[in-house]
């Protein structure tokens, strides 16, 4: 934060007349700041690539659209009443997050673990995935694409699961993903003590469906687990940890000069091992 402060009086002196001490600068100034020193880093996109929130691009377009009078201010009030709505769901969100990982390094036994769980874009593993494929000769070959989904456990692991495209991928799958997480990298863990919470978007494909509920409450019926919370958060408002590991998982594979179904995950794994992640 030091760095950012010193960054803004070299862009905007004291001297000058857009200096003010107590005045917030805003994103345009911080994304100038960010790309002239902190741009090996991380780069920010001006717009981002991933899709809207449904509800917020009807009520932009209408407040967009609309004249001045109570229509517009209603409208003006319907959408900070939802932009507020799903700034809660993401602050309880942080919090478990938090305090997942403040459990996770106090060196206890772990008492409380949170997840995150949320599928990938399939255009970015396409199989066979070579130099080659860039000729014209494959232009109009469709290759198969993996069915992507990572769960993230704050403060202890983070999991991508490959599936093949004739793979169903249900919630049987995603649930399969959470059962190998809690039995394979978590064996460590005492379950019978542990309060699990899952966050996920607000779609049938990842929790929200009954075949979750079934194996949660059957674990905590059978005393195998405390207890288990399920958080929707809103659709196009969440998930920013497992978009920001998409990119990073994205760098790894674009490493990968040649690779097919069978030797991703060594592959993977070895340009895992150069990067030291």
């Amino acid at each position: 934060m030091t760095l950012i402060f010193y960054s803004v009086e070299s862009i905007c002196p004291p001297a000058s007349p857009l200096f003010h001490p107590f005045l917030p600068f805003g994103f345009h100034q911080f994304n100038q700041v960010w790309m002239k020193d902190f741009s090996g880093l991380l780069r920010i996109r001006s717009e981002g690539h991933h899709s809207r929130c449904a509800i917020c691009v009807r009520h932009r377009l209408i407040i967009r659209r609309v004249g001045r009078g109570p229509a517009r201010r209603q409208q003006i009030l319907l959408f900070k009443r939802h932009l507020c709505r799903q700034y809660r769901d993401r602050q309880v969100y942080w919090g478990h997050r938090c305090k997942s990982r403040d459990d996770a390094v106090t060196g206890a036994p772990a008492t409380f673990i949170s997840c995150i769980i949320d599928s990938m874009d399939q255009q970015k593993h396409s199989c066979p995935r070579s130099e080659a494929m860039a000729s014209k000769e494959f232009n109009s070959w469709n290759r198969p694409r993996l069915q992507s989904t990572t769960l993230i456990v704050h403060g202890h692991c983070v999991i991508t699961g490959l599936s093949p495209p004739n793979t169903p991928g249900g919630g049987s799958r995603t649930m399969e993903l959470i059962a190998y997480a809690m039995t394979k990298p978590l064996k460590y863990v005492q379950w019978s003590n542990v309060f699990l919470c899952l966050e996920a978007d607000n779609c049938s494909k990842e929790l929200k469906h009954q075949t979750s509920l079934r194996m949660m409450a059957s674990m905590i019926a059978q005393c195998q687990l405390r207890g288990c919370e399920y958080n929707y958060l809103q659709s196009g408002h969440s998930h920013e940890d497992v978009d920001a590991f998409f990119p990073l998982y994205r760098l790894i594979s674009n490493d990968i000069a040649n690779y097919g179904t069978l030797n991703l995950s060594k592959h993977v794994l070895k340009a895992c091992s150069k990067i030291g992640v």
